[in-house]
């Protein structure tokens, strides 16, 4: 054991990391951010109250699609069917934009005449 050595207490703790900031804060700040909150949140009910009132949709969450996993049988027709129903729901959505616009035509020559 001569070229071993002891080593002090001090050398075998963990070297001290950098200062840091406590993250304690005064009573009086802590209430201002709960007010705060409160207020914000208080804020964005009332909008969507008033939203629903109007008829507008309110936006929820949209979830991500997780997809289709590789190994699903039939994972092409699968797909396939999906694009088709995209394709028809799009295709129904600007039949209903352009009935709606010539509704609109109708009424306007109804109003004129």
């Amino acid at each position: 054991a001569e070229g071993l050595h002891q080593l002090s207490p001090q050398q075998t703790r963990m070297p001290k990391g950098k200062n840091h900031t406590s993250k304690r804060t005064t009573l009086h700040q802590k209430y201002k951010i709960q007010k705060k909150v409160k207020e914000h949140r208080r804020k964005i009910r009332k909008e969507e109250k008033s939203k629903a009132k109007k008829g507008v949709k309110l936006s929820t969450k949209i979830r991500k699609d997780p997809g289709i996993p590789n190994l699903w049988p039939f994972k092409e027709q699968l797909l396939r069917e999906v694009e088709d129903y995209k394709e028809t729901k799009q295709q129904d959505k600007i039949q209903e934009k352009l009935e709606l616009k010539r509704q609109r035509e109708r009424a306007r020559k109804a109003g004129m005449t």
